[in-house]
C-alpha cells in the first residue's frame, strides 16, 4: 500500500487483546509505529478499541508493552488495530525495533540484488 506513512515490518509475537472483559490471544503479524495486524479468527467491529499487550525484542532485553487501538479493518486472516496515543517509552522502544528491522532489510534487499 504506497499511502501509508510510516514503515511497516514484519513482526511476529504472541499477543493478548484485552476489550471489557473480553480477552483473548493472538499472534502480530505486522507492525508500524501507527499500528499493528493480528492473526486471530475472533472479530471485533470497526472502531472497537481494545489493549493489546505484546512483547518487543530489544538489544538490551525483551519488554512487554501495552498499546491501546482501535479495529480499524478486518480481514479472513486478522484484524488491524490503529494506535491510539503512546507513552514516550513503548513509541522510543517501537521506532528502535521498527528502524532496525526496517534497516536490516534494506541490507538483505541491496546485496540480493
Amino acid at each position: 500500500m504506497p499511502n501509508r506513512r510510516f514503515d511497516r515490518i514484519r513482526f511476529e509475537s504472541q499477543a493478548m487483546v484485552k476489550t471489557g472483559a473480553q480477552s483473548f490471544e493472538a499472534s502480530t503479524e505486522n507492525l508500524s509505529l501507527n499500528g499493528l495486524f493480528i492473526r486471530t479468527e475472533k472479530r471485533l467491529p470497526v472502531g472497537k478499541r481494545a489493549e493489546i499487550l505484546f512483547v518487543l525484542p530489544s538489544a538490551s532485553r525483551s519488554s512487554e508493552i501495552s498499546v491501546k487501538g482501535s479495529v480499524v479493518r478486518y480481514d479472513d486472516d486478522g484484524m488491524a488495530f490503529q494506535f491510539g496515543s503512546l507513552d514516550q517509552e513503548s513509541f522510543s522502544l517501537l521506532k528502535t525495533v521498527i528502524n532496525r528491522k526496517a534497516l536490516n532489510r534494506l541490507k538483505i534487499n541491496r546485496f540480493a540484488s
